[in-house]
């Protein structure tokens, strides 16, 4: 997906440009449920309680979901017009903060808001939700992979009229998202670790003979079908593999999550020959997306946890790459690279062998340190055995500081400790950069 700021067309639209209703359009549910980015917002606030106004318990939380095919409207044959519209809103495993769901048993209002990316308009949706299937099999049974299902009813409905918003998503900047979209085929399928495998796309025979670029750090967006009735999900997985191969394949490496849908069905069902359908590679993490003033004269510093490895192998290789074309340059590339990785054991550590003759091509410029927080008896091959933290980083490499670039990452948890601990010993934040997965 391509993203930018347009503000050519860009104005302020006062209060009486909206345009309001009690009902959605049949345009506006169309807008819902095909949207990839949806905002629920939610409170809680006892209003018989204010002297404890600054409570912790008291809080708004605001939402994010993405995807598409999650929210959907309750159809009702004898509906007149009259009576609310009801969404129905599945929940994921990604959702059990239960931030959301938390307000809502207290507090039924929540907000929906849908930012129309093509057109710079809004939607806003106000009413109340209350969960109404709780078992995951139900759940299931009316969205692949939910946990839980909430219906909605609409209060009001606010649109807000095209540019009223400067921020565009599109992809490739068409209009027609199914140009973006195109098949390929899994020519392998490798067992990384004992929780990871990579799949290899290539073109599909007689479609194509080759791939869209992409450079290091990007993933590729991947419709996942089900079964038979078109029940589809969208993920994005970081490809891992080379930029630097002539645009002749693509490598995902997808971590088997117990409650992940889409990872789960792609380690069980997913096999060589089958045909997949993808858009072409997105996303702004990664070395080439520095600005010429954040490229540093010295030191490029990837730092990963778990399945986090994955979009920095690809960054690996492309700098390996370079070094061994004799396309090392200070000016557009460090002249040092630190590999920091973390895992539970041998068994939960992909791609060892690839790294480490990765590195054996580097030309002394790449050194590393791996992390096992529970190594086996008999795992070889770590460096240290605990959790990865700042203070280490910084022993490892000392003159760590204005000069280099930091890229993080892995679970959230892991890239926050790392990016306070980093800036602390003195890394500025405009340096440090991160994915959490």
């Amino acid at each position: 997906r391509d993203w930018w700021i347009d503000n050519t067309n860009h104005v302020a639209s006062p209060a009486s440009a909206a345009w309001r209703s009690n009902r959605l359009t049949k345009e506006q549910i169309h807008h819902i449920e095909t949207a990839e980015t949806v905002f629920l917002a939610t409170g809680y606030r006892d209003e018989t309680e204010q002297e404890n106004a600054d409570a912790p318990r008291f809080g708004n939380d605001a939402s994010h979901r993405g995807g598409t095919g999650f929210i959907r409207l309750q159809t009702n044959k004898s509906d007149n017009g009259l009576e609310p519209q009801k969404l129905l809103i599945a929940d994921y495993s990604g959702n059990n903060h239960y931030n959301t769901i938390g307000n809502l048993q207290v507090d039924p209002r929540m907000g929906l808001t849908v930012p129309l990316f093509k057109t710079g308009g809004m939607i806003q949706v106000t009413g109340t939700a209350v969960v109404t299937v709780w078992e995951e099999e139900q759940a299931q049974s009316m969205f692949p992979g939910a946990k839980r299902v909430m219906e909605y009813s609409v209060k009001q409905v606010v649109e807000l009229p095209p540019n009223s918003l400067p921020i565009r998503w599109s992809s490739d900047g068409d209009d027609d998202d199914d140009k973006d979209t195109f098949q390929v085929q899994v020519v392998e399928k490798i067992q990384e670790a004992v929780n990871v495998v990579s799949f290899y796309f290539e073109p599909v025979p007689g479609e194509k003979d080759t791939l869209p670029p992409f450079h290091a750090g990007q993933h590729l967006p991947v419709t996942i079908r089900l079964d038979a009735h078109c029940h589809t999900l969208e993920r994005s997985y970081s490809l891992s593999n080379s930029p630097n191969n002539d645009n002749q394949y693509y490598r995902i490496s997808v971590k088997r999550d117990p409650f992940g849908a889409g990872s789960k069905f792609l380690h069980d069902h997913v096999q060589v020959g089958d045909i997949l359908t993808v858009r072409s590679p997105a996303g702004d993490f990664g070395y080439k997306s520095l600005s010429p003033q954040q490229v540093p004269q010295k030191t490029l510093v990837l730092i990963s946890s778990g399945i986090g490895i994955t979009p920095l192998l690809s960054t690996l290789h492309n700098y390996v790459e370079n070094i061994r074309k004799d396309n090392y340059e200070s000016s557009a590339m460090a002249d040092r690279l630190y590999w920091i990785y973390s895992t539970t054991d041998s068994s939960h550590h992909p791609f060892q062998e690839e790294v480490e003759r990765l590195v054996g091509m580097a030309k002394g410029k790449v050194k590393t340190h791996i992390a096992y927080t529970r190594p086996k008896q008999h795992d070889s091959g770590y460096d240290s055995a605990v959790r990865l933290n700042s203070s280490q980083i910084n022993t490892l490499i000392p003159d760590l500081g204005m000069d280099a670039n930091v890229f993080l990452c892995g679970s959230l948890n892991f890239i926050e400790d790392m990016r306070v601990g980093l800036e602390e010993i003195g890394v500025p934040a405009s340096q440090i950069h991160s994915e959490d997965f």
